[in-house]
């Protein structure tokens, strides 16, 4: 076993565990943890204790370390890209709840109650929507689209307009409602039938959508020049487009989804 191996090693040098940590410029902690079978090094370590001990990694490791390490290297992985996808959803969050308001309040100053009551929970909604389907682990979203309230507290709370921090609450509950609600949905253990139906499902779903979308705004530009009104005539197509917005994202990412998850039965 590697654990053996590396504390042999280490003996047979006369080395303590600071001073090997030293040599693979590691932690004390790190070789602790080796010698005590509670980890694995990654392939980088590894090639640096074989190269400073003189010895062969297929006499450093034999079948089953590999397996192990194997698997804790993509367990690593992972959690890294959690991390890193946890912080562009901190991003992303604190920047809709910034850049948005400052740009529309800019030059629409009328617009806070469009923004609270409709512009920012779709954004929050869309977000939720996607999230699950790329950090798995909820603690992740939970405590990274928390910590994004926080500017967006200061943010509000130099612009001084009331109530937005009990409206940040309340959509930091949607998204946590939505976020559950998609993960429940798609870790379900789906079989193969089920995923097809459910794929072409949702395709029907989505293309009927755009169907409708289109069919809808090419009546109303048909009739826009027998109304009498002062709205530009690409006023119904923002309006209706933002009706339209949430389910043809929500039914697509799910089609997409469905999809993957045949790809992945069938290889």
């Amino acid at each position: 076993m590697f654990k053996d191996k590396l504390k042999e090693l280490r003996i047979k040098n006369n080395l303590t565990q600071d001073d090997m940590a030293k040599k693979l410029y590691v932690t004390r902690n790190a070789i602790s943890k080796w010698e005590n079978g509670k980890g694995y090094p990654n392939i980088e370590s590894l090639k640096t204790i074989s190269k400073q001990f003189n010895i062969s990694l297929d006499e450093l490791i034999n079948e089953q370390d590999a397996t192990l390490i194997t698997l804790e290297n993509s367990k690593n992985l992972k959690k890294q890209q959690n991390i890193l996808l946890s912080i562009g959803l901190f991003i992303i969050y604190a920047l809709t709840g910034i850049l948005i308001p400052t740009l529309l309040f800019k030059y629409d100053p009328t617009s806070v109650m469009v923004y609270f009551i409709f512009i920012r929970p779709l954004t929050i909604i869309i977000i939720a929507l996607i999230c699950p389907l790329l950090i798995k682990k909820p603690s992740y979203s939970l405590i990274s689209s928390a910590l994004a309230i926080i500017p967006i507290f200061l943010y509000f709370d130099n612009t001084k307009i009331s109530g937005s921090s009990l409206y940040e609450l309340v959509y930091y509950i949607i998204f946590v409602g939505i976020y559950f609600l998609i993960r429940f949905i798609i870790t379900l253990n789906y079989k193969r039938k089920t995923l097809i139906i459910l794929k072409w499902i949702l395709f029907g779903i989505n293309v009927s959508l755009l169907v409708l979308f289109i069919i809808l705004n090419i009546i109303n530009l048909i009739n826009y020049n027998n109304y009498i009104t002062s709205f530009p005539w690409y006023t119904y197509l923002i309006y209706s487009g933002l009706i339209f917005i949430l389910p043809f994202i929500l039914t697509l990412l799910l089609f997409l989804y469905f999809n993957y998850r045949l790809k992945e039965l069938d290889k």
